[in-house]
């Protein structure tokens, strides 16, 4: 039978058949990962100790316990009105999309995706709506053919006094138009099974990502049309109704700049078009969210294969002690010969006996302790105390692997002293680290990707809806110039610019602290030696030049100087009154004090400046640490309470062993 595939339909086929040959092992790895985290894999019946399900709900909190907020900046801290305004509108945007609940619960799913299974991946979808109103109409008076005869002429549909063609007209005759009542920008979360992407080394590399769709013919027809519905030809999975189920992958080629829509079912691809928004880096998706990452590959690596062996070694463990557990009971066996001496004792209460026959003879053969043989209880209870010494070894093996200190856990030592605890925690937020980072460039990316679709497609009144800021056409211009937008605005979050922030203002202190130590023992120094002036001007711009934030008030300084230096030439100029000593001294004390009186408010101008942003910058820098604080108070004490409770239960079935063992000791005796 001939093959009617188009080579373009086989092509594509191709590549996707190779990316998912590619994450085979990895996907079924995965399966197993998950139904492990949810109910212990294929141990039911079996004691078990379930340290993923453990390991990752301190590491969802560890990892994000909060969506940080966009943080948009000027690029250069320049005056520069119109950057001012737009970041001050892109920030505002970005800030109402984080206050929507389905960007978090989105962030929250990749979270749990990249901890299972070792990548999230989100998508944004950029919609609008549309509505159709009334248009203004003018009628036109009749006009005359060329036979003379009349003819209707019809009516002119304007929009704000400009001529349009309607998009419909109703029956009444009225014109109306269609235009955009809403934009927005829609993450989406997609399953790791629904994601493909080519099989490259980095992110760099990737040419083409696809997510999968399972669509029935209708929602194919109302997507694409008819003509991709023809070329479906191949029958496909029934869902639940019995209806058909097609997998259509929705392809995003970076080389071509295409979109293109695909189905192994059909003899062609189903439709090629261009990308509905578009982007610096193409993809309306940012590099996954991987937990660690090899050089060689993008295939994900699922945390937990790292410490897999530990993890089965401590279920075997536990199931022992389950078992052995379950023998610590005070049964046994007794002579069949004496089975008329010994009686079923279960069912007494205190202080009752029960009658026995042939008493003394039994008692001559040493009582109960001859008549009943019981559990080696003593040998038991030493097996499962050296049983729960390595299951504690091996969970210590899986914290260290996994990077999760004991006050990550909420597990300490009274004994140890605080310096000891600090260290721990200093140790466990190093570990973490790693982990944190790819969360907060993953959040910083998906936030460049909604101000970019935002810049883009929202127009001048969709802006003003949602921030309550008017933009102007300048505004506007910039925002729409991708190049100019990139070059003078800079999307980061909290988390990625807070310590970059914390070591500005400590140079902006720094600075501001030189500059002003210079000025306050230099200026009293000009006055009693003029001469110096010229060397205390080049000095404080040899000292600014050394910081950086001493570059953004170069102009501000070189004015300084000038005023220092013309003040130094002008105590040195010999005075042209000689015959009025007094005056010329006069005189001279009051250009003095006026130089003086000016450099000095620059000076303060300065330096209040300097002091001011610092102060704003230092009030933003608390309100983080502090929110940061409260949210790892919060997951300390939470970790903590299940952390006492584990130990709580550990103690209760140390105590129940110590009392069995008791008993099985003075049974015995």
């Amino acid at each position: 039978m001939q093959d009617s595939r188009s080579q373009l339909q086989k092509f594509w086929q191709n590549q996707i058949q190779s990316a998912k040959h590619c994450e085979e092992p990895w996907r079924k790895q995965s399966d197993k990962i998950i139904k492990i985290y949810r109910d212990g894999g294929d141990r039911k019946g079996k004691g078990q100790f379930n340290i993923l399900w453990a390991n990752t709900e301190i590491l969802k909190a560890a990892t994000l316990s909060a969506v940080s907020p966009p943080n948009v900046s000027r690029r250069y801290k320049d005056e520069d009105y119109h950057s001012k305004k737009a970041v001050e509108i892109l920030e505002r945007s970005l800030e109402f999309q984080q206050d929507q609940e389905i960007f978090a619960r989105t962030l929250r799913k990749c979270r749990d995706d990249m901890l299972l299974v070792g990548r999230g991946v989100i998508w944004f979808e950029y919609d609008a709506d549309f509505e159709l109103v009334d248009m203004d109409s003018i009628e036109m008076p009749p006009q005359v053919d060329e036979a003379g005869e009349l003819i209707d002429s019809e009516a002119l549909f304007m929009i704000n006094g400009i001529e349009t063609e309607p998009d419909n007209i109703t029956d009444d005759g009225i014109g109306q138009i269609e235009i955009q009542s809403s934009q927005r920008v829609t993450p989406k979360y997609i399953y790791w099974k629904d994601y493909l992407q080519s099989n490259s080394r980095s992110e760099e590399d990737v040419w083409w990502k696809a997510r999968r769709h399972g669509l029935v013919l209708d929602e194919i027809k109302s997507l694409l049309g008819q003509d991709a519905c023809d070329k479906i030809d191949l029958p496909q999975n029934t869902n639940d109704e019995g209806v058909e189920v097609y997998e259509v992958w929705e392809i995003w080629n970076k080389t071509k700049r295409q979109r293109i829509w695909f189905t192994d079912k059909a003899t062609d691809t189903l439709q090629i078009e261009k990308p509905p928004i578009k982007l610096t880096d193409f993809f309306p998706c940012p590099k996954p969210l991987f937990p660690f990452e090899t050089n060689g590959t993008m295939i994900p690596i699922p945390e937990y294969m790292i410490y897999q062996e530990q993890a089965i070694e401590l279920n075997r463990i536990v199931d022992r002690l389950t078992k052995l557990t379950g023998m610590m009971k005070v049964a046994g066996a007794y002579n069949g010969a004496d089975k008329d001496s010994v009686v079923d004792m279960s069912s007494l209460e205190d202080g009752q006996f029960k009658a026995i026959k042939n008493a003394t003879a039994f008692g001559e053969k040493g009582g109960f302790a001859g008549a009943l043989f019981s559990l080696p209880l003593q040998e038991i209870a030493a097996v499962i105390q050296q049983l729960e010494v390595r299951k504690s070894i091996i969970k210590n093996e899986i914290y260290e692997i996994t990077g999760i200190s004991d006050l990550q856990r909420g597990d300490s030592n009274a004994q140890e002293t605080a310096t000891a605890q600090r260290l721990k925690g200093s140790y466990g937020a190093i570990r973490l680290r790693p982990r944190r980072e790819p969360m907060e460039e993953f959040i910083r990316d998906s936030y460049r990707i909604m101000g970019e679709i935002i810049a883009d497609e929202f127009s001048a009144t969709s802006l003003q809806k949602l921030t309550g800021i008017e933009p102007d056409p300048e505004c506007m211009a910039l925002l729409q110039n991708d190049q100019m937008r990139d070059f003078r605005i800079d999307i980061e979050t909290d988390s990625t610019v807070q310590p970059n922030e914390i070591t500005d203002q400590q140079k902006a202190v720094e600075y501001s602290t030189v500059i002003s130590n210079i000025l306050s023992q230099g200026i009293p120094a000009i006055q009693a030696y003029p001469q110096i002036a010229p060397f205390l001007a080049e000095s404080l711009k040899f000292v600014a030049r050394q910081f950086k934030a001493g570059r953004q008030l170069e102009d501000q300084l070189t004015q300084l100087t000038d005023s220092i230096e013309q003040m130094g030439q002008q105590q040195q100029q010999p005075g042209q009154e000689q015959q009025n000593p007094e005056a010329q001294q006069q005189a001279m004390a009051q250009q003095q004090e006026g130089m003086m009186a000016q450099a000095e408010m620059q000076m303060k101008q300065q330096d209040m400046a300097i002091k001011a942003q610092t102060a704003q910058m230092n009030n933003q820098t608390k309100l983080q640490i502090a929110n940061m604080n409260a949210q790892t108070k919060m997951m300390d004490t939470q970790t903590r309470a299940e952390a006492e409770a584990e130990r709580n239960a550990t103690t209760i079935r140390k105590n129940e062993l110590d009392v069995l063992a008791g008993n099985a000791r003075n049974f015995n005796q």
